[in-house]
């Protein structure tokens, strides 16, 4: 040990334990370095008397130092930009390794999110670089909700050459985004010009330095105390943030427009004239504008029509034309139609010409009712003129009157005969219509109509009438003429009994009947009528050309009745259509002269066209000619075989059949059929026809003759068929057949016989042979014996010829009939000796050897045979054998047979055989006649080799096993092979293994083979397979062995056999893989998976296993933990001790099998979906502020999200709020969903994106209200957060929801404080010194708001109606914030008296205004010539002639206004023959409208009219004006007091709800002025303070209001300051006056009116 370096140190513990120390300085050498401590006890000693024994060995203790020589790495990291959202942004991350270290050590960084190597899948729109010791993440677009987090960690690790361990460092980033500020903008309704408006700008930021600014649309900044004008008004907001001095600033704004109102225009719609509106005529309904200022510098107005509240469209080709001339449009109907009726309105719209849209149009209406009448219905006229008489001249007239007035109408006039229109004619007025007929006809007789139709197309106006009249003719009377036509029917030039004959009756009608009519014909024979019998036909009249023709027929003439008889035809014709009468009726007649029926007039004969023969169908005709048109039919027609006619031919014949007389005219013709003709038929035959009706009989006679049918011939040879060979014997037999049925007499035949040179062969030639036919055998034979080629060549054709004859002269002999037979000799084939045998070659077994000699058919003489065997040393015949032998031959004799039977073979059987035949044909019947022999010579042999087999030798195939065999697990086939104990020769034994027919290769990597020799008799062969293939090895095997004898045995033939058997190779099936689960899948909780593998048993090698997860559509390998179980089974896990979500996925475990002799691989897998599902966010919600939720001030709900740590793969937050269970959104939403409400005023409420926070998953979404809304946000609202993974992350699955509310309830803030001062001026004089100071006042409103709402609080001062400008303060505090407006008046005049309004309200979005207000009563009293300038004369002449007409006096009565300083009045348009009163009145020019005052009444009388005068009927009013202006200055004082305290009253009843439309009376009092009583109750007038004077009229009690103005009890008003100052003025007396209000507006003065109109919008 080097005691340089180490250290020891020993010590006592305690008594019985001591240690010792090893104190050194770790080197790189000390690494892995094992120290031992020893502990011994040393020699025995005495202690205290006693003796210590020292124990037998030491004991020692070691330990395996480490030395950690890798020092830890620095790690920083540092950003490239400003972290802006939206922006691009990088990350850069940096190792050094400690400086000791830094020439030897290697640092390398990389970025982790969750504990999760970063790649460029992990976060969208991040990509990662790694570059040795630097690595950087490069943010595309940075997005709050997915990048801003604080777990971006920098890992780096630092390592040394040949050292085993690493040293880390890691630091952490939390990455947070700066966004634009944003900003929204409040504003009001558009307003009327002058009145207030105002903006309110919000910004809301995360955090930084806010400025900001307002721009005009011209861009210019607005400084304090700037007005607003119509236009777009921009807020911009600047924000600075310092990042630890590098500087983001960040920019927002917002605009809005601002918009005034056109004031209201006035409308005004009424029709033209005061013309009815009738459907069908044209009129015009006119709208007209005024418009009411202040207007725009371009006023415009347009019109929209209402019918019915719905609006009116125009088109160009529309019936009704909308024309717009200025400001007044008109709306013209072309026509009217009854739709048109209805109420219209007519609206107009005032805008700016320019379309400023910063001018906002207004709109005001006007209706009229407007009736729509019928048109009148049209008056028809339709006359005729007289013409009844057919071939004149008819005229008919039709005229329509219509309404003169109307507008395009279409009117048709039709005339119409019997529905069918004759004319028509159009107009667009009064119309005729006309028929003029210059011929009539029997058409033109009927009904006629006139039918008008009158339309309207713009209007679909329809009128449809009709009148009639009648047109009734009579028919002319026909002319008759009665014949008949006997040309080429007379006998002998006249008629004859027996014929019919036609008389016709031809009636001509007039040529104008051109209609139906009925034609009647009626027939007399010597007056008698006569009608349809048996004696008669009569046919109706048939029509041709106006001629009508009717036949009468005489069915039969009769000399004893019409001989002389006079035949009559009567015509009568008759209308079938109306309107028509009939004429009358004409005749005419012919006398006939008849001759006796006679038997000359008759012919007859029997018709035999050609001589039949037997077996035809044959016909015999009897014609009988009859005279013309004969009448009667001969029914009565024999035929016979003899005169006496005892019986008739169809008795005796059963063949013959008698067809039924058939007429032809005058010609009957009787037919007598043979079916069929027989020989016996040959015979005489009678025709006999009688005429029954005269009693007269006629006959004739033929004879028939008969030929015999042509014979049927035939030829037939024997042999019947094959070739015919020479040397052969044939025959050939002709035979006819004659049909015995027909041909039924005896017959005999004659037959000839030619060969193919058309010579006949005679019948006594020797080789050839002709038998004749004898008697009635009609067989003939022609013998070849033997057929030639050569010498006599018999080929060709040959011919057999046959006549059938009879000896009766009425039956002719048959026709010659042939037939021919072609015969062929063909040369004779040659012999042929063939060698079979039957049975087994092989030794012990049995064999037949057969010879067999085959020759032609019929040969005339037999071959000879001879059989030997012969081997290599000797020849022996067959009869030497010693064996069994036999010769047979067939039928035909040309078929022998040598048969040798070897039972059983032997070996000296083995050997040669030979067989040989031969013949000679040397002439006919075996002679040597050189004119008959022919000459043929034959020979033939074959020879059989006969070789002997050996036994067979027994073989057979075995398999290794027979359960299922799969690839890659080993196998072998064997063959044993057994010789046959019989074969005791040398022989050799070879073997060879084919798969499918194909040799085994030798030298197979995975097959090996061998044969093994057991004994002489018995082999082996095996075939091994390792291992086996199923692309390969499936398939038959056999297992071929060959025995063979030495060359020296000839005729021995060497043996072979072989086996089969066949075997199915299947693909080794896929390991079976498992994977089993176990464990809560959830994140933070401990789970495992344990995948199982099952192969193949025997199989030559094992499974491979890994594991692989699927997760953010990447795969990656998963290091597990592998034990094997068994040959066939094998085990791999997977545990995870914490779930993170970075662990969810598709897990997959794949074994294989590689077996790489037969290139085979096998794979399967099984999978685990491992689903980890978010855990549920924690939700907070809170608010800004804990109370004063005022409408108008702001307020932020906040809600905060929290989510699990386990969370370590990306994600997103999502946030709905809810307002009462529905989803809202504003304009600042992230997401658009449709289903979501919309606030009312989303520029008011934002909703935030949600935003990362400090702390690790920490988040936030907030509700911003710029303007909290009484009306609109008032309810429970929810924040509701689900968590949604990343989509690339599908095996992570969205969180349960989970929610908080939060209640809200807005109130509206309260105007408090609202005041007045004073309340009223009242006797304010401007011509009076003692009214100073008063000429000089000051009002003064003051009222006040909760800081906290953002809206201004708006005081406004009205006077009259018309806002007035006063100077506004405003002083804020924190909690309340004080208004104030004063009006200065240094000087009033007249126009300053009234009253004055202040109104103090706040207009919050979405929330109802608020608002109060107060009014003071200002009084300026005038001088006379002041007062002048508020009253008019008006001037009124009522008749006066004491008529009660009110109809006389309301179109008479004329009135006029005039100024005030009229000394004289000209009124025009009067009567001069009445006399009017004329009454002047005082109209005073009030706030209250027009009040009259009192009148003056004075009488004229107009002088007569005279109609040359030039007097203009005007009335002088000059003479009463005069005094009337002196009467009338006295009641000016009080008049005007009066509208002062008029105006004063109605301001101050409206506290009290007064009711305007009663009553109004006023009485002047000299302390107080006037004092206002209506319909006070008694209730009201409780205290006595007033006396009442007449129905209307009270009069306070002096001492009841001392009294009360002691109590300081105000008597009008809710004020306590009611008091009213009063100049010390004179006071004029003056006498009540009675002045009427009718309606609260009307009450009112324009001013106010629009103010109140404004209230109402706002």
């Amino acid at each position: 040990m080097n005691d340089a370096k180490y250290s020891i140190g020993t010590g006592i513990i305690n008594s019985t334990t001591n240690g010792s120390s090893l104190t050194f300085t770790a080197s790189l050498s000390d690494n892995g370095t094992d120290y031992y401590c020893t502990a011994s006890v040393g020699p025995a000693s005495t202690v205290n008397g006693f003796e210590l024994i020292t124990p037998a060995t030491a004991t020692s203790n070691n330990i395996n130092v480490i030395i950690e020589i890798i020092p830890s790495p620095a790690v920083s990291i540092y950003d490239v930009g400003i972290p802006v959202s939206g922006d691009s942004f990088q990350l850069v991350c940096t190792g050094t390794a400690p400086a000791n270290v830094s020439s030897i050590a290697t640092v390398s960084v990389q970025w982790l999110l969750n504990g999760t190597v970063f790649t460029n899948d992990i976060l969208e729109g991040v990509t990662v670089t790694n570059s040795g010791s630097m690595t950087t993440l490069s943010f595309s677009s940075l997005n709050v909700s997915t990048h801003e987090r604080d777990d971006y960690t920098c890992v780096a690790t630092l390592s040394i050459p040949d050292v085993p361990t690493t040293k880390t460092a890691s630091i952490m980033y939390n990455l947070l985004t700066l966004t634009n500020p944003v900003v929204s903008i409040f504003l009001s309704q558009p307003v009327f010009a002058n009145q207030s408006y105002s903006l309110n700008c919000t910004v809301t930021i995360v955090a930084g330095d806010l400025n900001i600014t307002w721009f005009n649309s011209s861009g210019i900044q607005l400084t304090e105390g700037n007005g607003l004008n119509i236009g777009v008004y921009t807020c911009q907001a600047s924000l600075t943030v310092d990042t630890g001095g590098v500087l983001f600033n960040g920019n927002g704004s917002a605009n809005t427009t601002v918009s005034i109102r056109i004031p209201l225009p006035q409308v005004s719609i009424s029709p033209d004239n005061n013309s009815s509106f009738i459907c069908g005529t044209i009129r015009t309904v006119s709208c007209s504008v005024v418009f009411t200022p202040p207007l725009p510098t371009n006023p415009n107005v347009s019109f929209i029509v209402f019918k019915d509240d719905v609006q009116l469209s125009f088109e160009n080709s529309s019936r009704v034309i909308a024309i717009q001339t200025g400001t007044t449009g008109a709306l013209t109907f072309q026509p009217l139609n009854f739709s048109d009726a209805g109420n219209y309105t007519c609206t107009a719209t005032a805008r700016d010409s320019a379309n400023n849209p910063l001018i906002i149009p207004s709109s005001a209406s006007d209706e009229y009712i407007a009736t729509v009448q019928a048109i009148p219905v049209p008056n028809i006229t339709f006359t005729n003129t007289t013409g009844r008489s057919l071939g004149e001249s008819l005229t008919l007239d039709c005229t329509v009157d219509v309404l003169d007035d109307l507008y395009n109408i279409n009117v048709t006039s039709s005339i119409v005969r019997n529905g069918e229109l004759i004319t028509s004619t159009t107009g667009s007025g009064d119309t005729t219509a006309m028929i003029m007929i210059n011929s009539i006809r029997s058409s033109d007789a009927g009904d006629y109509q006139c039918i008008v139709n009158i339309t309207q197309p713009d209007i679909n106006y329809e009128f449809n009438g009709m009148e009639s009249t009648q047109v009734i003719l009579t028919l002319p009377t026909p002319s008759v003429i009665v014949e008949y036509n006997a040309t080429g029917h007379l006998v002998d030039g006249e008629l004859a009994e027996g014929q019919f004959l036609d008389i016709m009756c031809i009636a001509d009608i007039s040529q104008y009947i051109d209609t139906s009519v009925s034609v009647t014909m009626s027939w007399r024979r010597n007056n008698t009528v006569l009608t349809n019998g048996s004696d008669f036909t009569i046919s109706p009249p048939v029509m041709t050309n106006n001629q009508y023709t009717g036949v009468l027929r005489i069915n039969s003439l009769r000399d004893e009745l019409d001989n002389g008889a006079s035949y009559n035809c009567s015509v009568s014709v008759t209308p079938n259509t109306p309107f028509i009468l009939a004429g009358n009726d004409n005749g005419s007649g012919v006398t006939l002269t008849v001759a006796r029926f006679d038997i000359d007039h008759v012919d007859i004969s029997i018709n035999i066209p050609s001589v039949p023969v037997a077996g035809d169908v044959f016909n015999l005709s009897c014609v009988i000619v009859a005279p013309p048109n004969f009448v009667e039919n001969l029914t009565s027609v024999r035929w016979t075989y003899d005169l006496e006619a005892s019986q008739d031919v169809t008795s005796e014949n059963n063949d013959a059949t008698l067809v039924p007389v058939v007429r032809n005219g005058n010609i009957f013709t009787s037919v007598l059929t043979l079916d069929p003709v027989k020989t016996t038929d040959a015979r005489q035959y009678y025709c006999q026809a009688t005429f029954v009706v005269f009693g007269t009989v006629d006959r004739t006679n033929r004879d028939l003759t008969v030929q015999i049918s042509p014979l049927s011939i035939s030829i037939v040879a024997d042999p019947l068929s094959g070739p015919i060979y020479e040397s052969t014997s044939y025959l050939l037999t002709c035979t006819a057949t004659v049909n015995t049925t027909i041909v039924n007499t005896p017959v005999t035949a004659s037959v000839v016989w030619t060969d193919p040179s058309s010579n006949v062969i005679p019948t006594n030639e020797a080789r050839r042979q002709v038998i004749p036919p004898t008697g009635n055998n009609l067989v003939s034979m022609l013998l070849f014996q033997p057929i030639d080629t050569g010498l006599n060549n018999d080929g060709g054709t040959y011919t057999c010829q046959m006549i059938i004859n009879s000896g009766n002269s009425l039956i002719a002999s048959s026709q010659p009939t042939d037939t021919t037979l072609p015969v062929t000799v063909e040369s004779l084939p040659p012999m042929t000796v063939d060698f079979s045998s039957v049975g087994s070659v092989e030794v012990g077994q049995s064999l037949t050897i057969t010879c067999t000699i085959t020759t032609v058919e019929r040969l005339v003489v037999t071959p000879m045979v001879t059989f030997i065997k012969m081997n290599d040393t000797d020849m022996e015949m067959l009869s030497s054998l010693n064996r069994p032998y036999s010769i047979t031959t067939d039928d035909t004799g040309s078929v022998t047979n040598y048969t040798l039977i070897l039972d059983p073979v032997r070996f000296e059987d083995a050997g040669m055989y030979t067989c040989m035949a031969e013949f000679n044909v040397t002439g006919a019947n075996d002679t040597n006649d050189p004119s008959t022999a022919t000459y043929d010579y034959q020979e033939a042999s074959d020879v059989f080799n006969l070789t002997v087999d050996f036994p067979p030798v027994i073989v057979t195939i075995s398999k290794e096993r027979d359960d299922t065999l799969y690839a890659g697990t080993p196998f072998f086939i064997k063959c044993d092979i057994m010789l046959d104990p019989l074969v005791t020769i040398p022989v050799t034994v070879t073997n060879q293994w084919t798969h499918n027919n194909t040799n085994v290769p030798i030298g197979s990597d995975t097959i090996t083979e061998g044969l093994n020799m057991i004994d002489a008799l018995n082999y082996n062969a095996t075939l091994m397979f390792y291992p086996l293939d199923n692309a390969n090895d499936t398939g038959m095997y056999s297992c071929n062995v060959e025995v063979t004898a030495p060359n020296s045995y000839m005729y021995l033939r060497n043996t072979s056999a072989s086996a089969n058997i066949s075997i199915t190779v299947v693909a080794t099936p896929v390991p079976v893989v498992e994977i089993i689960s176990m464990g809560i899948a959830e994140p933070g909780e401990e789970y495992m998976l344990n995948c199982t593998v099952t192969v193949v048993d025997r199989l030559i090698v094992s499974p491979v296993i890994t594991w692989t997860k699927r997760s953010a559509n990447n795969a990656i390998s998963v290091p597990p933990v592998f034990m094997t179980v068994s040959n066939v089974m094998s085990s791999l896990y997977l545990n995870f001790s914490s779930l993170n979500t970075s662990d969810a996925g598709l897990y997959t475990c794949e074994a294989s099998i590689n077996v790489s002799q037969i290139s085979m691989v096998a794979r399967n897998n099984d999978t685990s979906n491992l689903p980890l599902e978010i855990p549920i966010p924690s939700v907070g919600v809170s608010r800004s502020k804990k109370n004063y939720f005022f409408a108008g001030s702001n307020l932020i709900l906040i809600c905060d999200i929290s989510v699990d740590p386990n969370i370590d793969t990306p994600f997103i937050v999502n946030v709905t709020w809810n307002m009462t269970d529905q989803p809202i959104m504003s304009s600042g939403d992230f997401a658009t969903d449709p289903n979501s409400m919309v606030l009312a005023d989303t520029d008011r409420v934002n909703i935030s994106s949600v935003m990362m926070r400090s702390g690790f998953n920490e988040y936030r979404s907030i509700v911003n209200f710029t303007t909290l809304s009484s009306t609109e946000d008032s309810g429970t609202y929810t924040c509701i957060v689900t968590i949604v993974p990343a989509p690339a992350y599908k095996y992570v699955t969205t969180s349960d929801t989970n929610y908080m509310n939060v209640n809200l309830t807005v109130t509206d803030p309260v105007i408090g404080e609202f005041s007045t001062s004073p309340n009223s001026f009242l006797g304010l004089e401007t011509s009076c010194p003692d009214s100073d100071p008063y000429d000089n006042f000051t009002l003064t409103c003051t009222a006040t708001k909760p800081t906290i709402v953002i809206p201004n609080l708006v005081i406004a001062w009205t006077h009259n109606g018309t806002i007035e400008t006063g100077t506004v303060t405003t002083t804020g505090e924190n909690m309340i914030t004080t208004v104030t407006n004063t009006l200065s008046f240094t000087t009033s005049t007249a126009s300053d008296s009234g009253t004055y309004r202040c109104t103090a309200s706040i207009t919050i979005p979405d929330s109802t205004d608020i608002a109060t207000s107060e009014e003071s009563i200002v009084a300026i009293r005038l001088t006379l010539e002041e007062a002048k300038g508020f009253f008019v004369y008006s001037i009124r002449l009522t008749p006066d002639d004491g008529s009660t007409s009110s109809t006389l006096r309301q179109t008479n009565t004329r009135t006029i206004s005039v100024a005030y300083d009229t000394t004289s009045v000209n009124i025009t348009d009067t009567e001069p023959q009445l006399a009017y009163t004329v009454s002047i009145s005082v109209l005073l020019l009030s706030d209250v409208g027009l009040i009259e005052g009192p009148a003056i009444h004075t009488s004229l009388t107009m002088p007569p009219t005279n109609i040359s005068s030039t007097d203009d009927d005007s009335v002088p009013i000059a003479a009463v004006i005069v005094p009337t202006l002196l009467i009338m200055i006295f009641f000016l004082v009080v008049l005007l007091v009066c509208i002062v305290i008029v105006v004063w009253y109605r301001k101050k009843s409206k506290k009290f709800d007064i009711n305007k439309a009663n009553e109004l009376s006023v009485a002047p009092n000299a302390g107080y002025g006037l004092v206002a009583i209506a319909n006070t109750s008694v209730t009201q007038n409780n205290e006595g303070m007033y006396e009442r004077i007449d129905e209307y009229l009270y009069e306070p009690i002096d001492d009841k209001i001392v009294q009360q103005k002691e109590e300081d009890t105000p008597i009008v008003g809710d004020s306590v300051v009611d008091n009213i100052p009063i100049a010390n003025c004179p006071a004029y007396a003056t006498s009540p006056i009675t002045a009427q209000t009718s309606s609260p507006t009307q009450g009112e003065t324009n001013e106010e009116q629009d103010v109140d109109e404004y209230e109402n919008m706002s």
